[in-house]
């Protein structure tokens, strides 16, 4: 599962901005939704759970999760299960939200 640790305390609204403003209008970031397993629609989640999708997010979607320890924040990008969602989206989107969080300038990988 790829992850991007960054110093601080940084804010999911702050990391959803960053994935839209990086990934552009194809993608779709929606806050406070899950990815559901097998090839259901993203749930409704907690505030630091997002999933970063296109089309309808049935197929093409990962999630970003955020957890906040002391100093720093781990920011996880989970694709989704089976297998084949999971290579499909692990390639694709997750790489691409990790690179879009890396090349953020106001978040600083620590």
């Amino acid at each position: 599962m790829p992850t991007v640790t960054v110093s601080g305390d940084v804010s999911s609204d702050q990391i959803a901005a960053a994935l839209t403003d990086r990934l552009g209008p194809r993608y779709r970031v929606q806050q406070g939704k899950g990815v559901s397993f097998g090839f259901g629609m993203p749930h409704d989640a907690d505030e630091d759970t997002m999933v970063v999708s296109t089309g309808s997010g049935r197929f093409w979607r990962t999630q970003v999760s955020v957890d906040r320890r002391g100093d720093r924040t781990l920011i996880r990008i989970e694709p989704p299960r089976p297998v084949q969602l999971w290579l499909i989206n692990t390639i694709g989107i997750a790489r691409k939200a990790r690179q879009a969080l890396l090349d953020t300038p106001g978040l600083k990988a620590g």
